[in-house]
């Protein structure tokens, strides 16, 4: 356990291996130990001082369902949390 960021779709997202739409926090740790939250149509900013380049950056989750890895990018634009692409189950870690 550790102190990272949360990402929050819309709604939850569907597993790239069993396809159930289990995935609903994706966590980073890439920005510091901020230990905030943002939802869809959020501006990221850290402390009010690191506001976020457009750009992907790298996220993860746990499918609840097969227990997959799942890799995946949020989307920045204009500084704004807009989407989570890029999903990829890298390993099945418990059933």
């Amino acid at each position: 356990m550790g102190c990272y960021d949360s990402f929050l779709p819309s709604e939850p997202m569907a597993c790239p291996l069993c396809h159930k739409a289990t995935l609903r926090e994706f966590q980073s740790k890439e920005f510091g130990e901020n230990l905030q939250s943002f939802k869809v149509g959020d501006k990221v900013v850290f402390s009010d001082c690191l506001q976020l380049i457009d750009g992907k950056y790298p996220v993860y989750d746990s499918c609840r369902e097969c227990g997959a890895w799942v890799n995946a990018e949020i989307h920045i634009e204009g500084g704004v949390f807009v989407r989570i692409v890029n999903l990829v189950a890298v390993k099945h870690v418990h059933p």
